[in-house]
Parts: C-alpha cells; sequence; structure tokens
C-alpha cells in the first residue's frame, strides 16, 4: 500500500521539473532563514561566531580564549550541579525534619492520651477513697457516740450493768 504511493509520488515528481525546482527553492529559502536564525540567536546569547584569526598566534590567541570560555562553562555547569545537589539535600533535610516533628507529635499525642488515662485512674481511686472516707466517718461518728454514752454513765450505773465485778 505504502510503496504504491511512494511510487506515484516520484514519479509526479519525475514528470514535472519545474515542481522539483520550486521545491529546492522552498527548501533553500527555509534552511536560510532558519539557519540564519541560529546565527542571530547565538550572537544574541554571548556566543561569537565571527572571531577570525589572519595569523598563527590570533588564531592561537582565539583558541586560547575559545578553551578558557569552555572551561569557565565547565565550571559553571559544575557550580549549577552542585547547587542542585545542595538543594536537594536541603529538601530530603527539610523533609526529615519534617518527619521528626510528625513523630514527635505523634509521641506528645500518646503521652496526653497517657497522661488523661492516669488522671481518669486517679479520679476513680479519690472517688473510692472519698467513700472509704465516708464510712469510716461514720463508723467513727458511731464509736465515738458509743464512747460518750459510756463515759455519761455513772459509776453505779456501770457496777449493775456488769455480770461480774
Amino acid at each position: 500500500m505504502f510503496n504504491n504511493f511512494s511510487s506515484k509520488t516520484v514519479k509526479h515528481q519525475t514528470k514535472n521539473p519545474r515542481l522539483k525546482s520550486f521545491g529546492f527553492l522552498v527548501l533553500f529559502l527555509f534552511l536560510f532563514l532558519f539557519l540564519g536564525n541560529i546565527f542571530v540567536f547565538a550572537q544574541e546569547e554571548g556566543v561569537s561566531t565571527s572571531d577570525q584569526c589572519s595569523s598563527r598566534e590570533e588564531c592561537e590567541q582565539l583558541l586560547k580564549k575559545y578553551e578558557e570560555q569552555i572551561s569557565q562553562y565547565d565550571q559553571d555547569i559544575s557550580k549549577t550541579e552542585q547547587e542542585k545537589n545542595t538543594l536537594k539535600n536541603q529538601i530530603s533535610i527539610l523533609k526529615k525534619k519534617t518527619d521528626k516533628l510528625a513523630t514527635q507529635i505523634n509521641q506528645s499525642n500518646l503521652v496526653i492520651k497517657d497522661i488523661t488515662v492516669q488522671v481518669k485512674d486517679t479520679e476513680g481511686s479519690i472517688g473510692k477513697t472519698s467513700v472509704k472516707i465516708d464510712d469510716s466517718k461514720t463508723r467513727l461518728a458511731s464509736m465515738l457516740q458509743v464512747i460518750s454514752e459510756e463515759d455519761q454513765k455513772s459509776l453505779i450505773e456501770i457496777l449493775f450493768s456488769e455480770e461480774k465485778i
């Protein structure tokens, strides 16, 4: 299917030489405009494409200049990569600090829950102790009442109330 299509296209192109010339002209214009824009863009970016040398010394100086620029670009790239790694490390450190803080919050919440349980237990113990104290007060009051009544008896009542003397 594709072979038939391409062979028809080839036959059509070879039959019309004007179309072929027009295609080359369009291609040439496109390349001229496109490559012209690339050179302009390179010059705008600070990369010089017009450095020419006429003697060996000028060429060597120009070569040295290019080597220095390449070295500077390498240093800039290395520095940028280090900064990138430093930023990645800082992000990693911040994430770990965040995780640590989240764990500390969980720990604090657990301590609060534990203290709440202890407070409830203590309240329960206080309630039981209060009941025991009230019961002890009642018994102590009864005992004091009995002692007081016994102290009110005269010596004769005590003697008559005892079976054995």
